[in-house]
Formats: structure tokens, sequence, C-alpha cells
């Protein structure tokens, strides 16, 4: 899909005109994207248009370069989601950003800016929500992870690419396996117990304080009390229940 205005966009705008504010119209034919309140001054839903992001669209070449329509697109939202306005917003698009050895569904650099983006604005954001892979999952985003060098010049293809109709059964267990050691990597917070000794019970000099300080190594490494290290994307399942059953 080219940037546009081209058939597609125009096409989509005539379909959902009355679905997109008047002033964001001429923005959505050159690149498909917009936000719209739906609740008044309290939550905004902002619309990617993840063609731009997906690797597989030869007609694009990532979000590294500010020229590119993947970087415009992630650009345009900022200024709207600022917590100047007064609201909070939940980010919607088609192809979730999947990062596995298994499959990678967008551009790694459009990957980064996604990621920098959602932790800078981690304040705002309450949550994000794709489709396209039709099982129900969810995706961890790492900030740390993101590699500002690469945003700047081009990066090398990470992992195996594939469309919806290549994911054979073997391939989503692959995927699947992956997510589950990505996850099995995730910080976690160890419990403080007595331990034995010679068949004697050794008590911590100062529990509280020990479990105090467990507390905080755990909170340094998820980034704070409310794990703002991470950016959560849900994956709805597939319409048709018989393709891929939800998990």
């Amino acid at each position: 899909m080219d940037p546009g205005p081209n058939r597609w966009t125009k096409s989509s705008l005539r379909i959902w005109r009355k679905f997109i504010p008047e002033e964001q119209r001429h923005s959505f034919e050159r690149g498909g994207w917009f936000f719209a309140e739906v609740i008044p001054n309290k939550l905004a839903a902002f619309n990617l248009n993840t063609l731009y992001f997906f690797s597989n669209n030869a007609a694009v070449d990532g979000c590294a370069d500010k020229s590119e329509i993947g970087s415009n697109g992630l650009a345009a939202h900022p200024a709207a989601i600022s917590p100047t306005k007064g609201y909070e917003g939940i980010i919607m698009g088609h192809v979730p950003p999947a990062r596995t050895d298994a499959k990678q569904s967008w551009d790694d650099t459009c990957w980064q800016k996604y990621t920098l983006w959602m932790y800078q604005y981690r304040d705002v954001v309450v949550g994000s929500l794709y489709g396209h892979m039709n099982i129900e999952h969810f995706l961890l985003q790492d900030s740390e992870e993101v590699n500002g060098r690469s945003l700047n010049c081009d990066v090398g293809e990470f992992g195996q690419t594939a469309h919806d109709d290549e994911m054979t059964i073997q391939s989503t267990v692959d995927y699947l396996s992956q997510l589950w050691t990505q996850w099995s990597r995730l910080p976690y917070l160890e419990h403080v117990t007595d331990s034995k000794k010679e068949g004697k019970e050794e008590k911590p000099k100062n529990p509280k304080k020990k479990k105090k300080s467990e507390d905080q190594k755990y909170y340094k490494k998820i980034g704070g009390e409310w794990g703002e290290r991470y950016s959560l994307s849900l994956i709805s399942a597939s319409v048709v229940p018989n393709y891929f059953p939800t998990i």
C-alpha cells in the first residue's frame, strides 16, 4: 500500500466519512489515521494505519526516516493525546506489533518507535487493541529493548515474517511457545521465606526491612510500582470461531 492519497484511502474516506472528524479528513486521505472522542472530554480512540508498519508492505520502508509515511503516522497522535488535553486514549489498529523469532509483523524501526511512544505516553494511554492474527492473546512491549540508534538508520530483518494465511498450525505453536518463553523471562518478585539450616529455622533479623528491599529491587526492574517499563497490546480472537479458537 503506497502513501496516500490513493484509491484505498479515498474509498475508505468515502465509506467512513461520517465517523471521521472534518478537520482530520485531509490527513486520513493521506495516511488512513484519525482519532475521535468516544467519551467527550474523557476518552479518545486513536486509529493507527498499521499497513504502513507492516514488514510485508514493499511500498514503504519502515519508520526510521521522518519522511516515511509510517513515521508520520506515529508522529500524528502524540500531539493529540498530550496530557494537557485532559483525556485518556485507547490505541487501535489491525496488524499487531508481534515480535518473536517465528513472526514479526512490523518493520523493526516501527516497533521500536511505537514502543518508545507508548512508554512516553504511558500516563494517558490506557490500552491498545488489535486483530489480524485471529488468536486471542496479549503482547508486551519492553521499553528497554528500544535502540535509539536503530531509529536513525537501517535495521536488519528480525526473524521471519508471515501473512495470516502462512501461519500454519505448527508455526502458530512456535509463535505461542516463543511468547511463553518471553513471558517466563519477565522479572518476578521472590517472596521472603524462612530458611532451614541443620534442622533449625533461621529467621531474618528484620523481615520487614528485607521485604521492602526486595520490593524496591523488583520495582526497579519493572519500571516502578506500576510496571511502567512495559506496554500491553491485546489481540482479539477470530470472528469465525473454527478458524483459530480462542485460547
